[in-house]
């Protein structure tokens, strides 16, 4: 996959997509929010692009809008220091929203098959709950997953955490975890 992303890199300097890239990763891209300061991905796609691109793990939460609960645990745990300085330095932090009423485009209106019936999935909130409980096998926010550039996941996900220090080991492991997984990597690659 490595070679893969190596390809990419050189092709978008060839065609000149680097102006994407360089966008993309310095946060300027339209699907980038300003979370009290924090700047967080609201696009899976584009948060694992960047994640990639910085070498950096990724901590995608899934949340609601219509939780008032969900959005100040969210700004406890995003905002307070030293959570927000591990997670500015080491993440590309992802938050999506279950119940995000924007429209998605007509050509990514999916037909999937859930206990029996077809549904449409017509919004980014949709595509968001769907996704959460086809490869986590969960319906609940907050849930807290943390992740590598390819979207695989390196620790188990957990919920809610009663105190900010038990989330910040969460934090702690998952870079420990993050660059023990990209040694073994280099390793392999070099046939170590």
């Amino acid at each position: 996959m490595r070679q893969i992303w190596i390809l990419f890199i050189i092709c978008c300097i060839i065609t000149d997509c680097e102006k994407r890239v360089d966008s993309l990763c310095n946060e300027t891209s339209s699907n980038v929010y300003d979370f009290e300061g924090l700047k967080v991905y609201r696009s899976l796609e584009d948060g694992l692009s960047c994640a990639k691109i910085k070498e950096k793990p990724i901590l995608l939460l899934f949340s609601c809008f219509a939780c008032v609960g969900d959005t100040s645990y969210e700004r406890e745990l995003f905002v307070e220091n030293p959570n927000r300085a591990i997670i500015d330095k080491n993440y590309v932090p992802i938050i999506l929203y279950v119940d995000d009423k924007t429209p998605l485009e007509n050509s990514y209106r999916v037909s999937v098959n859930s206990d029996g019936k077809v549904r449409w999935i017509s919004t980014i909130g949709e595509k968001n709950a769907l996704y959460q409980m086809q490869i986590f096998e969960s319906t609940s926010q907050p849930f807290f997953v943390i992740l590598d550039g390819e979207g695989n996941k390196i620790l188990d996900p957990i919920g809610y955490q009663s105190s900010s220090s038990s989330y910040r080991s969460y934090l702690e492991m998952g870079i420990k975890s993050y660059k023990q997984l990209k040694g073994n990597a280099r390793k392999t690659v070099k046939g170590e």
